[in-house]
């Protein structure tokens, strides 16, 4: 659990440093990871789903 909440940090800090880039005119960001980014956020967000259920149900 505690690997997810990194690995979701790294997304985060990643995320941000993509929006800082068109935020500061870049009309198309670099990203060599962006093909591999969608699959890891979808099962990201899975992951996040399922902690958070397993969460409410422990509270």
């Amino acid at each position: 659990m505690e690997e997810s909440k990194n690995h979701l940090k790294e997304q985060q800090k990643h995320s941000e440093k993509l929006e800082e880039q068109l935020s500061s005119g870049f009309s198309q960001v670099e990203d060599p990871q962006l093909g591999l980014l969608t699959d890891k956020q979808k099962a990201i967000q899975e992951s996040l789903d399922f902690f958070k259920q397993l969460n409410d149900e422990i509270q």
